[in-house]
Order: structure tokens, then sequence, then C-alpha cells
């Protein structure tokens, strides 16, 4: 194997890691996201809740 053919082949393969490093750290940070929107929308309806009144489902 050639050096130029050793050298492609450990950057694409360091490229393949960092972007499923990339992926993975998107996904994680989708998911911390959502969780906290969730948090503070429930937080909100506690906050503004009107006694006896049901929440409505759309």
């Amino acid at each position: 194997m050639s050096l130029r053919m050793g050298v492609w082949l450990v950057l694409r393969a360091e490229r393949r890691r960092v972007e499923e490093a990339h992926e993975r750290e998107t996904l994680l940070l989708r998911h911390r996201l959502q969780h906290e929107a969730e948090r503070m929308k429930a937080e909100h309806e506690r906050k503004f809740a009107v006694p006896g009144l049901q929440r409505r489902m759309f």
C-alpha cells in the first residue's frame, strides 16, 4: 500500500468518526432541548392553570 493510500484511508476513517460523533451530539442536544421544552410547558401550565378547567387536547 502506498503512503498516499494509507493517508487517504486514515483521513476517511477519521472523517467518518467525526461525522458519527457530530450526529450523536446533535441527537443528544435535540433530546435535551425537547425535554427542556416539555418541562417548561408543564411549568407554564401549572402556573397559569385555572382551577376546575380541564386542559383541552388539540
